[in-house]
């Protein structure tokens, strides 16, 4: 079925959607994007509610698409219909299916105007898309959140992660297809060059989740997370307190990346024989998780990015065994904690971590 016509059939008054990659080999999955006359800045991946996408005008989907883009949204839709088991074992399709349909979608942002970078979107089916929550001023303008929540579900945390395209994003859609709301933010590091705001970025981050937990359908557990240089921003962001209370702002981090300790990562790299990169993003060593973490912390998920250095996470674990913290971990076979690397696995440490801290 073609773009246009597939566009009739959801009775959207768009111009014509554009066609991109099949999520699957054999074609079966088209995922194509619609977009307004003026975006706000907005992506929303989305997953239909298992009917087809080119389904009649009225259906779930359909309708779910129209009020997205009538909201200001680029929308891509993968028209899954149960062909994809979100918490099956194995890599699903998420991320790579997904990186050349936000591609285009970045260009059809920019073509037609639209404010600032991408605000990535991932919407499971049963979630909505709340209105953009203001959370931090940078540079004399808003940043704003933009939260997908499941309102008919039972309450659950909601999983934070730090902005990076695609790269990481397999796990998000497995914690929204989970019950678990999701958010992205900025990299306070790359993107936005915070350097002392970094605590102040955490807790903004914290609480305005936090403020709106029971109309987004939130039990008031936080997870932050991220994938290379963002992954070491979301250890930073997961290690920051309460300014008043000291009390800890997120109950799970999550940390993909090969740098965990600035001061000792070049050394690393140079002992294991590979010669460091230039231009991580990473700042001094006074943002670093591996001295930030402390009794009463987060829970950690540990898991060198791109398997190359160890020593790094192994310096980390070392911080959190110190501090007493409980953590999981993907990189040393045979040696306690381990879980093996998968989306799943972090799916499993999200309900056993990402729980309210008692009252």
């Amino acid at each position: 079925m073609s773009p246009v016509v597939l566009a009739g059939l959801l009775g959207l008054a768009l111009p014509e959607p554009v066609a991109v990659s099949q999520a699957a080999k054999d074609g079966s999955l088209p995922i194509p994007i619609f977009a307004p006359a003026r975006p706000d800045g907005r992506v929303v991946l989305m997953l239909d509610d298992g009917e087809p996408v080119a389904g009649l005008p009225g259906g779930r989907t359909g309708e779910r698409v129209r009020s997205l883009v009538e909201r200001g949204c680029v929308v891509a839709v993968m028209g899954t219909s149960g062909k994809v088991d979100p918490m099956q074992a194995g890599d699903s399709p998420y991320e790579k299916a997904w990186r050349g349909v936000f591609s285009q979608a970045q260009k059809v942002l920019k073509e037609r105007g639209a404010p600032g970078e991408a605000r990535l979107v991932f919407l499971a089916p049963g979630c909505e898309l709340a209105d953009p929550i203001p959370f931090y001023r940078h540079e004399g303008r808003e940043l704003m959140m933009d939260v997908a929540y499941h309102p008919n579900a039972p309450s659950r945390g909601v999983v934070v992660r730090v902005q990076s395209g695609m790269f990481g994003a397999d796990f998000v859609f497995r914690a929204a297809h989970h019950g678990y709301a999701t958010v992205e933010i900025p990299d306070p590091f790359a993107q936005l060059q915070l350097g002392q705001e970094v605590p102040a970025y955490a807790r903004a981050v914290a609480e305005t989740l936090r403020r709106h937990s029971k109309p987004l359908n939130l039990n008031g557990a936080i997870a932050i997370g991220g994938k290379s240089k963002h992954g070491y921003s979301a250890g930073v962001l997961g290690a920051n307190r309460e300014a008043q209370t000291d009390r800890r702002l997120f109950q799970a981090a999550i940390v993909v990346t090969d740098t965990l300790d600035p001061a000792t990562r070049n050394d690393d790299f140079q002992a294991a024989g590979i010669e460091p990169p230039s231009g991580s993003g990473c700042p001094d060593a006074t943002f670093s998780p591996f001295h930030l973490v402390k009794p009463g912390g987060p829970a950690y998920y540990i898991r060198d990015a791109h398997g190359r250095v160890s020593r790094q996470s192994r310096r980390m674990i070392e911080a959190l065994e110190a501090a007493k913290l409980p953590y999981e971990q993907s990189w040393y076979p045979g040696e306690a904690h381990y879980v093996p690397p998968s989306a799943i696995s972090i799916v499993r440490f999200l309900d056993k971590y990402c729980v309210p801290d008692p009252q």
